[in-house]
């Protein structure tokens, strides 16, 4: 099902390639994607109570493959059935431990 979804949105978008930038992606997908400082034991999280939703991935990061997964497991929390639904009811802030 994710697979799916996210082949859909990259033809969508007409991203093509590998490894190309997720936050690209995200930012077609009205999401804003920013470094976070500070995020000590967290690798990345997803904001739902901000317009637009935020992805944040930690500052500091080791290379766009690290970046990459974070912002494309956030996605998926922000795409899969439910996710995005469960995160806001409990307060509209997901991280994503290291």
């Amino acid at each position: 099902m994710i697979e799916a979804k996210a082949i859909d949105l990259l033809s969508r978008h007409n991203i093509v390639g590998f490894p190309g930038d997720l936050r690209v992606l995200a930012r077609l997908c009205a999401f804003d994607v920013i470094p976070k400082p500070g995020a000590e034991g967290v690798s990345g999280g997803i904001v739902f109570i901000t317009q637009p939703p935020v992805i944040f991935y930690r500052e500091g990061a080791a290379g766009t493959g690290f970046i990459n997964f974070t912002v494309g497991h956030e996605l998926g929390h922000a795409y899969l059935p439910g996710h995005s639904e469960e995160i806001q009811a409990e307060g509209g802030v997901h991280q994503s431990p290291s």
